[in-house]
């Protein structure tokens, strides 16, 4: 009896010290749990403010969690990305300048570059880039890739996508297989009018063209962003001209009036639509658009539908083609570590997959080719993060390949930069201050007859002279000499 209690001694006291480990091993677990949260809260945060579409960003913050994670093993640091769709983002980074909220790196657009600098907004970042930017420096190494400086001085950051556009005109391909139309013969605006013909003859189901809300023509012309003043030849002429008064934008508008009056155009322009509103819908048969190559899929993508295009004229880049600069506000407390961050952006495949495409697996999957497409079951209107901006984010031709494109299509984009004209003006930052009288009321002219004439609304019989006229009254002349 005595070594069979002594027996349940010992079971009782191995239980006991069983239960002390436990809990022991608990604490201990909670404690490294706990120690972990305080040391990633310890890093520093670097706080991304950037656009988005309108397409679904649910998984947006998971994205942002596997980015932070692997930044904290990169580089010690974590990351918050505050995402803004892009018809508002404009006024976003417009209230983080006016506010104390933090901002470490910010996407702006090209016209908005000058105005930030003059205003103290932005730092300056040649020194930085040559401490913590070297990646980035390598990669910038083409003409049209210089942009971003103000008086010589370096505040922003080209992003590495396609740079070149020429004219063309993307339509679906299944309805013009349809109605039997002959693209393949199309490379002209001209051409396109027999085409028109063609389709007219057999349907008025389908209207030729539909122009959105955003549509520039694109008039071989450099026109500064402003359009106020121009070099001709895909810029390649040097002298200031007034492209309103040029043979080519008379053209133009007598050419789209002629095709409204003969209901080739949808007439639903005002109400904000885009190509691929008007292409999903089937009812037109394409847009006015810029192409470069791999547009097609891309649009394919987007519609649900198969697009093609087909090109009108040379490709060229004009001096607003930087469109988009990554920069650093003044207020950001971690300018090195952003561009550490900003640095692995432009070098770094992974980074760069993860935030255009979203988790591997969930978002997107690797096929036996090396390309990438949605998992099964997975498409662009149910995936929960199906932005495709790696045009934005740094370097877009160090991620995937989506499927579908021909290969090696980022080669070919850099080629297609590469040998496109380069205008004249690329690279100049024009100062408009001692024009900004003028420039405002040429702006109130241009908003009252320039769409109207571009989208064929106003008879250029009475128009067009108006225009021209009140924009000479308005000032234009000393812009054009300034």
């Amino acid at each position: 009896m005595k070594t069979r209690g002594n027996i349940w001694k010992l079971l009782l006291m191995a239980a006991v010290l069983s239960i002390w480990g436990i809990l022991f091993l608990a604490a201990g677990c909670q404690s490294n749990e706990e120690q972990d949260h305080v040391d990633r809260e310890s890093l520093p945060l670097i706080r991304m403010v950037t656009l988005r579409t309108t397409e679904s960003v649910k998984d947006e913050k998971e994205v942002e969690q596997a980015a932070s994670a692997y930044l904290e093993r990169e580089l010690g640091c974590r990351l918050e990305i505050d995402t803004t769709v892009m018809g508002s983002y404009a006024q976003k980074w417009s209230q983080i300048f006016d506010s104390e909220e933090q901002a470490d790196l910010l996407v702006i657009s090209g016209q908005s570059l000058h105005e930030c600098v003059e205003k103290g907004q932005i730092s300056p970042l040649d020194a930085l880039l040559s401490a913590y930017g070297s990646g980035i420096e390598k990669v910038l190494n083409r003409d049209y890739l210089t942009g971003g400086r103000v008086d010589g001085v370096r505040y922003g950051i080209p992003t590495v996508k396609d740079y070149a556009k020429q004219t063309a005109f993307e339509y679906r391909s299944d309805i013009a297989e349809k109605y039997g139309l002959d693209m393949e013969s199309v490379d002209s605006i001209e051409s396109l009018e027999s085409v028109f013909l063609q389709l007219k003859k057999q349907t008025d189901r389908v209207i030729p063209v539909g122009m959105q809300y955003s549509f520039q023509p694109r008039i071989t012309a450099d026109a500064f962003g402003n359009s106020f003043g121009a070099l001709m030849n895909h810029g390649q002429d040097t002298r200031v001209v007034n492209l309103f008064e040029t043979e080519e934008f008379e053209e133009w508008v007598r050419r789209m009036y002629d095709w409204r009056q003969r209901g080739w155009i949808a007439d639903d322009f005002a109400d904000n639509l885009s190509n691929i509103h008007y292409l999903r819908s089937g009812l037109v048969l394409g847009c006015f658009s810029t192409s470069c190559p791999g547009f097609d899929i891309q649009e394919s993508r987007q519609t649900g539908h198969p697009i093609k295009t087909v090109v009108l004229d040379e490709a060229y880049i004009s001096s607003d083609a930087n469109t988009v600069f990554w920069t650093i506000p003044q207020k950001s407390r971690q300018k090195e570590m952003a561009v550490k961050v900003l640095n692995l952006l432009y070098t770094d495949s992974y980074l760069q997959n993860l935030l255009t495409y979203g988790i591997e697996g969930k978002h997107y999957e690797v096929r036996e080719n090396g390309d990438i497409g949605y998992p099964f079951g997975v498409s662009a209107r149910t995936s929960g993060y199906a932005q495709f901006l790696g045009w934005m984010y740094g370097n877009e031709y160090i991620t995937y390949q989506w499927e579908g494109n021909e290969p090696k299509l980022w080669e070919r984009l850099r080629s297609f930069n590469d040998q496109a004209f380069l205008s004249k003006a690329f690279g100049i930052d024009y100062d408009n201050s001692l024009v900004q009288e003028e420039i405002k009321a040429c702006q109130s002219v241009y908003s009252r007859y320039y769409t109207g004439l571009v989208y064929g609304q106003l008879d250029p019989d009475i128009y067009l002279s108006l225009f021209q006229e009140e924009l000479k009254n308005a000032g234009i002349e000393k812009i054009i000499k300034d």
